[in-house]
């Protein structure tokens, strides 16, 4: 027989008989110790400068997306900031959450853990499966760092881009060619006609504005 201690109320809470459920029970409390902002979040974001931006220069009604969201980091930040300006902004993160080292219920925990679940919609599903639910020219911001693989970037870029309004922001991650190739090959590939907009560099994103 396991006992499971929590410290939210200082007493054993819960006993439980299935060993198995006391150990998930146990890391799930564990995994969240020490989580005191996003930057304390496992993961990735290093373009919070850029989701800054874009809640700072956003009006009240505006709706963001992020695409791939892992344990919650980068959906974090934005929450964050959308937190603290006090702004009516919608943010959606997508992301199917099938690997298993990327549970949901890690990515739940850590935006509860902030006081954040509040600021963001988790649509759990695959990004073509979402897009079915925007229609186009309905986003304002739009942020891609699902799969890397030459096809699905290429999938995602086809996607949502429609959805992002005149004037709105699709911008990615990872656009370091000899680390993601596809990543890079997609996007130039995409952005390649005429009657798209030029890309810009910031870091490891890559942004453009949807001409008016």
């Amino acid at each position: 027989m396991l006992f499971v201690y929590d410290k939210s109320d200082a007493k054993l809470k819960h006993l439980y008989t299935n060993p198995r459920r006391a150990y998930k029970s146990l890391l799930l409390r564990l995994q969240t110790m020490g989580i005191g902002n996003w930057h304390d979040i496992p993961g990735w974001c290093d373009y919070d400068n850029i989701y800054q931006q874009r809640v700072d220069e956003a009006q009240d009604g505006q709706v963001f997306l992020e695409i791939g969201c892992a344990y919650g980091k980068s959906t974090a930040c934005m929450a964050e900031a959308i937190k603290r300006s006090g702004k009516n902004l919608t943010f959606y993160a997508v992301d199917f959450w099938s690997m298993p080292i990327f549970p949901f219920q890690w990515f739940v925990n850590h935006l509860t853990q902030l006081r954040l679940l509040d600021y963001v919609i988790p649509l759990k599903m695959r990004s073509a499966q979402a897009a079915t639910f925007f229609g186009d020219n309905s986003l304002d911001f739009v942020y891609i760092d699902g799969s890397h693989e030459y096809n699905d970037v290429l999938e995602d870029l086809n996607l949502w881009y429609p959805k992002v309004k005149p004037g709105g922001w699709f911008c990615g991650h990872d656009y370091v060619f000899d680390e993601f190739p596809g990543v890079t090959s997609a996007v130039d590939h995409f952005f390649a006609p005429d009657d798209k907009p030029s890309v810009t560099i910031n870091g490891r994103s890559w942004c453009t504005q949807k001409p008016q």
